[in-house]
Parts: structure tokens; sequence; C-alpha cells
């Protein structure tokens, strides 16, 4: 179960942490 929900959050850590990068960085596009 551990090695399950590790598979299924990690990958979703990684997207959501490239999706906020990816959003700061149009944030400050936008401003620029």
């Amino acid at each position: 179960l551990c090695i399950l929900s590790r598979q299924i959050l990690c990958p979703l850590e990684t997207l959501r942490f490239l999706f906020l990068d990816f959003l700061c960085r149009g944030m400050d596009n936008g401003l620029r």
C-alpha cells in the first residue's frame, strides 16, 4: 500500500511542482 501510494503521490507532487513553476514563470513574463 505504501509503495502504491508513493508511485501515485510522487508523480503528482512532481506535476504540481512543475505546474507551480510554470505558473510563476508565466506570471513573471506577463508582468515584465
